[in-house]
């Protein structure tokens, strides 16, 4: 029996495993190529460029702010509310606005599952292979480019299907255990960031050259901005810094959820932002133009340069090809994951049937992961496989869907779900239920002021883009399939919650109200206590470890005035510390008593076990904190093993 279990919580993710799939997920170098739109000035070419330039890092710095604030507000609800479930934003709007906002971020949430696969499946060959995407038009071809010339205008439908294909390949991982996926994914990760990280050294390199020296002067002399080209590079780029709540809403395959969720949430939004200025300053001190796809496009400069290299212009886009395979992939296998992850609660309240609630020995909801195949090959086939059908029909001009639409469509959705979150954390500072601290408060509106702004002017631009005199066809279009996805969402979701959950929910509440107050009871607001107890061991050690070193740098000082005011000092501090901790811990567990309470969840027996070994354990680690210096030098070599035990 406890060789089973020690099994079955090895196949959990550690921290570690976690924040590293997080940052897969949300992190990759593809994100260059939207810099072709966003960064280069406006030509004769490619019109529509914004002429960001070097504007691009402070905008990317301050997405990476709003989007750190948004994580900072996921990170700090996953304390208070039960991880172990899965779920993410949809626990979080659920216990604070009830089950239907709870059931439309939920659904908002899964609906971005099937549009980033089908994003991903855009980019697995096209982008790669179609010599119009992979050279950004006017750079002239590539070597391959007359291979796919007989393919006439069927050519996206063949790259999306073998697109498709792969994809199935990848989504097939997760169905063999978490060992199997994790085996998968670390490989697959090797190959993405060795290959990627080929590009980063020859863009070093590259930047490192004489001849390129002027590059930056180059980008900061075509730098212009406005207020509606800063929120066409926010919307459009958004996209790149989400993610980190798609990978959080698998609760339940990682270890000490309570504390490890909220981490490596923190833990990625951070990387992601450092990432990604990074990597856009190093690529403009390497070249002048970004091409559409950084991929391939980097490597057009070397077929005209030096002799010596001109072998990179052969060899680079075969290990992007390569890169670009490994960590779709990646995207695909984890997406398959977390798509299953974000069904599985709706079964579990009702709103699909209860079988796609059950967990596999990996604890993978199996079940909802072939749900989730299901829609997604549907979606698949409305945004990619139709529209490649009609282009070989009736040929280019009938070339609606791009990458720019999916990624708007997406990057809505996203907004929309943050928007709710960082209202149900503010819902819970004015409730006096979660400490919120009036800049943290100020912080947080300032974001939504801002998601609010970029959500409305996105719909703005599109109706005009749309209307506008001279507007063309695909404008037009390209209006009508995002409106009609909204309205299909719209009432698909009204239809779920109206005909078939209402009465799902009416009858089971005449018939046997207990099971639905104890489904209820997921959505308790917790008291913290876990994620405290952590910080509080954590804070004790770091203090024990300077004690240690206080002591011993006065070993022949012991008893000098001096030595003793620094020991009483630090003492005194860590006490009126660790007491503020547990008397804003009793103040806030209280209020949440009352709030569950009011929502028909009883915790008073959870908040009191809770409340009763706070105490037990904040004065077991008070007493040896208080500890004489001449008897510390024995307590300190056990300190750690005793506040571990206790911890």
């Amino acid at each position: 029996m406890g060789k089973n279990i020690k099994s079955k919580s090895s196949n959990k993710f550690s921290l570690r495993q976690f924040a590293w799939n997080g940052f897969n997920m949300t992190v990759g170098i593809a994100f260059l190529g939207s810099l072709a739109l966003l960064a280069n000035k406006p030509t004769a070419d490619d019109p529509n460029n914004a002429g960001l330039g070097l504007n691009m890092i402070w905008i990317f710095l301050i997405m990476a702010l709003v989007t750190g604030t948004c994580a900072f507000a996921f990170a700090k609800l996953a304390r208070y509310h039960n991880q172990d479930n899965n779920g993410g934003s949809y626990i979080f709007a659920r216990s604070a606005f009830g089950r239907l906002v709870g059931f439309i971020i939920c659904m908002l949430g899964y609906i971005l599952i099937p549009l980033l696969l089908a994003n991903q499946i855009l980019m697995f060959v096209k982008a790669n292979l179609d010599p119009t995407m992979s050279t950004g038009g006017a750079t002239g071809p590539f070597w391959w480019s007359d291979w796919t010339t007989h393919l006439g205008n069927w050519k996206s439908l063949v790259f999306d299907l073998v697109g498709v294909a792969l994809s199935a390949f990848f989504c097939l991982v997760a169905f063999f255990g978490a060992k199997t996926y994790k085996k998968v994914a670390k490989y697959s990760l090797i190959v993405k960031w060795a290959s990627a990280g080929f590009l980063i050294l020859f863009g070093v390199v590259a930047a490192c050259l004489p001849q390129n020296s002027g590059n930056i002067q180059s980008w900061a002399d075509n730098s212009s901005i406005s207020f509606s080209t800063f929120l066409k590079a926010f919307c459009a780029c958004f996209y790149y810094f989400t993610g980190f709540e798609t990978f959080a809403t698998a609760g339940k395959t990682v270890k000490e959820p309570e504390k490890n969720v909220s981490r490596g949430i923190m833990i990625v939004t951070v990387a992601a932002g450092i990432f990604y200025i990074v990597m856009t300053l190093l690529f403009m001190f390497a070249q002048t133009t970004f091409t559409q796809n950084i991929m391939t496009g980097f490597w057009i400069p070397f077929r005209d340069g030096m002799e010596q290299l001109q072998w990179l212009f052969y060899a680079g886009p075969i290990i992007m090809i390569i890169s670009t395979i490994a960590m779709r992939g990646n995207m695909v296998s984890q997406t398959t994951l977390y798509g299953g992850a974000t069904l599985q609660p709706l079964s579990q309240e009702g709103y699909i049937s209860d079988k796609f609630a059950q967990l596999n020995s990996s604890h993978f909801p199996a079940n909802a992961m072939k749900l989730n195949i299901i829609i997604v090959s549907i979606t698949i086939g409305v945004w990619l496989i139709i529209p490649d059908i009609l282009v070989g029909i009736f040929g280019p001009e009938a070339d609606f869907i791009n990458i720019n639409t999916i990624i708007s469509a997406t990057s809505v959705f996203w907004i929309v779900i943050y928007v709710f979150i960082l209202a149900a954390l503010l819902k819970y500072g004015f409730k006096g239920i979660i400490g919120v601290a009036w800049y943290e408060g100020i912080i947080y509106i300032l974001a939504m002021l801002c998601l609010s702004v970029v959500f409305a002017y996105h719909y703005y631009d599109l109706f005009k883009t749309a209307f506008a005199q001279g507007a063309v066809l695909q404008d037009k279009v390209a209006l009508g399939i995002e409106m009609g996805f909204v309205a299909i969402v719209i009432i698909m979701i009204t239809c779920i919650y109206m005909a078939y959950y209402k009465p799902k929910y009416n009858k089971r509440m005449k018939s046997n109200s207990a099971s639905q107050k104890k489904l209820n009871y997921e959505f308790r607001v917790l008291d913290g206590w876990l994620f405290l107890k952590g910080k509080i061991y954590a804070n004790a050690l770091s203090f024990f470890s300077k004690r240690s070193k206080l002591v011993n740098d006065h070993y022949d000082d012991l008893s000098s005035e001096k030595f003793q005011k620094k020991y009483e000092k630090s003492t005194e501090s860590f006490l009126r510390k660790s007491k503020k901790q547990l008397m804003n811990y009793l103040q806030y567990s209280e209020s949440i008593q009352h709030y569950n309470a009011q929502k028909g969840n009883d915790s008073r027996k959870e908040v009191f076990v809770h409340n009763q070994e706070a105490v037990k354990f904040m004065t077991q680690v008070q007493t040896r904190i208080k500890t004489k210096p001449a008897d510390y030098l024995f307590l300190s070599t056990i300190n750690k093993e005793v506040i571990g035990k206790e911890a």
